[in-house]
């Protein structure tokens, strides 16, 4: 991989990072982002990526139980899997997290029915936050629901 490559890919652990991801499972994602390789053997990530086997393997664990990566068995090489980015999954785990945001966006609203008007500060901060997240969350899905095959 060429520099800007490992670059990006550090910038795409960091923002993942966020997202809840493990710095090294946000690796393993952005490795898959940033190469036309569809596949992956084990040992190629953990050269690729320059990490320990046992990180490697509990990082790619982590990413397949949340079902952004998969992997398939090939005939020849029965022993060897080889990891591939599971864009359904991936469409499908993004489809969550806006569904997710949307259910803040609901609690937001309900802790406003709580409020009686006596922190104006934070009552102002709760309206403007579920009006402006409203928004946000109905591009957000509208997006989603032209460009994927989401319900």
């Amino acid at each position: 991989m060429t520099q800007q490559q490992l670059e990006t890919i550090e910038e795409f652990a960091e923002v993942m990072r966020i997202e809840g991801y493990q710095p090294l499972a946000g690796r393993i994602v952005g490795m898959f982002y940033v190469s036309d390789q569809k596949y992956f053997t084990f040992d190629e990530i953990v050269e690729t990526l320059g990490y320990t086997k046992g990180s490697v393997s509990k990082a790619l664990k982590y990413v397949q139980e949340i079902g952004v990566v998969a992997f398939e068995l090939k005939k020849d090489i029965k022993r060897r899997r080889y990891f591939y980015l599971n864009v359904t999954n991936s469409i499908a785990h993004y489809h969550n997290l806006i569904q997710t945001f949307k259910r803040q966006i609901e609690l937001h609203q309900r802790c406003l029915g709580f409020r009686n008007g006596e922190n104006e500060e934070l009552d102002g901060f709760l309206k403007n936050m579920a009006e402006m997240n409203a928004k946000v969350h109905k591009v957000l899905e509208a997006e989603l629901k032209q460009r994927f095959d989401v319900p």
